[in-house]
Order: structure tokens, then sequence, then C-alpha cells
């Protein structure tokens, strides 16, 4: 989809963006546990850390949510098991990584088409949906912030300016 994100980056990214979220609304009002619609905070990537173009959306969400028409605070947290830990039930993940990328992936494509754009030939049929279970969120929090108040290349990184050439570190992960 890089192609297509390149040519039409505001419809993409909001779309990405849009995508995202109803999928994990999605999800958690049809959980058992939550039944409720949760918070969030997103941030879209256009970059990966080589500063290859790689748009992709994080998403940190609470394994809880507010069920506003009964008044109702639910939570998948199971506490007390480990002092201080917030870690959701079913092995650390609040939902299904397969299940959410197939939803995701659907909602995109789906979203793409009622957009006008043509999806590109060869697309994957299984996308990578990546979930981890990160405690109280404050780590992700901070990770995600800083790509809030800075752009893709901090001045550090850049090296050397000359003759129209930019010298730049990466990290290599």
């Amino acid at each position: 989809l890089r192609g297509l994100a390149w040519t039409h980056q505001r419809s993409v990214y909001a779309l990405l963006m849009q995508c995202a979220w109803e999928t994990l609304a999605t999800f958690s009002r049809n959980d058992p546990k939550l039944r409720a619609t949760p918070g969030a905070v997103g941030v879209l990537h256009t970059h990966n850390r080589q500063l290859g173009f790689h748009p992709h959306v994080h998403v940190c969400l609470p394994a809880a949510a507010l069920n506003a028409k009964e008044r109702l605070w639910r939570t998948k947290v199971e506490l007390g098991k480990t002092p201080g830990s917030a870690q959701p039930a079913r092995g650390g993940y609040l939902f299904s990584h397969k299940a959410l990328g197939k939803v995701f992936a659907a909602k995109v494509r789906a979203a793409l088409a009622e957009a006008g754009l043509t999806l590109p030939a060869g697309l994957p049929g299984r996308w990578v949906v990546d979930c981890k279970a990160v405690g109280d969120g404050q780590a992700a929090l901070r990770y995600l912030g800083c790509y809030l108040y800075r752009g893709v290349i901090s001045e550090r990184d850049i090296l050397r300016c000359k003759d129209g050439m930019v010298t730049f570190r990466y990290r290599d992960a």
C-alpha cells in the first residue's frame, strides 16, 4: 500500500487512523467482559527507524472501557495476581492479534474502495497487527509522545549538509 499511500497521503492516512479506531472500538464493544467503548491514544507514523517510507498506526488502548448507557467502568484486567500489575487476561493480549489483523485489513480495503482508490495488485491476504501488553502504558505513551514533539529526524542525527546532499544517522533495528 506504500505507493497508494504516497500518492494519496491525506486520504490514506485518515483511513488508516479511522479503520484502526473502528476495529478496536468494535472489538471492545463485542468483548463479553468490556461491552463498552474504550478510550485510546493513536499516532500515525509515516516512516520506519531507517527513515524509509512506511505508514503505520500505533494505538495505546487500556484493558478497560466505559459503558456510558449503564454508567459502568468495565475491565478485563486481573488485578491482584502480581502486586502493581495490570496485565490483560488471556496471555497478555487484550484481543486476538490474528482476528484484529483480519478485521482491520477488511476495513481498510473497503474504505479505500469506497474512497475510489484502486487497490494495488498483489496485496497480501494476511496483515500483521502487532499487539503487546505494556503494563500501565507509561513506557508506550512516552515512546509515542516522542513522535508528537519532533520530526522524523532530529537535529543531532543530521551529520552534514553539503552540495545538496544530506548525511544522517539512523537506528538500524
